[in-house]
């Protein structure tokens, strides 16, 4: 059965780079010492040097660094800001009052959550779907 490949820490990689830092084996050794492929440690080490904040060399299988992480999540932010004032357009202006405001989450549910529209509208949601269940069981 072949074998798979190895995979490596970031403490690891970071340790050995130290190893060969202190200057007392060369990298060939170092590799033969922990069974590491040759020329791995310099690989390791260009990696380290190319990466401008020091933490945030070797991100893993698939982890994104602290920078690539807060970028996503600012687009995240951005995107629910823009849902938002799509919202509002719609609205035209904010309706006053809970009866106006839950019609205008019923009105918009199908293009919206309804989570995200009683936080732009500034109610519950549990408070919407009492008004829902209560405008089904009112008398006509």
């Amino acid at each position: 059965m072949p074998k798979g490949r190895r995979k490596y820490s970031k403490e690891f990689k970071i340790e050995t780079i130290q190893m060969y830092e202190n200057g007392e084996r060369s990298a060939a050794e170092i590799e033969r010492e922990l069974g590491i492929t040759p020329g791995l440690l310099g690989k390791w080490m260009q990696a380290l040097n190319q990466q401008p904040i020091k933490g945030e060399a070797f991100p893993g299988n698939g982890r994104k660094t602290e920078t690539q992480a807060r970028t996503r999540q600012l687009e995240r932010e951005n995107a629910l800001l823009e849902q938002d004032k799509e919202i509002l357009k719609s609205a035209g202006e904010v309706p006053q009052g809970r009866q106006m405001k839950y019609g205008f989450i019923e009105k918009y549910q199908k293009n919206y959550s309804v989570g995200r529209l009683c936080m732009v509208m500034g109610v519950s949601r549990s408070g919407y779907y009492a008004w829902k269940k209560r405008k089904l069981h009112a008398p006509t």
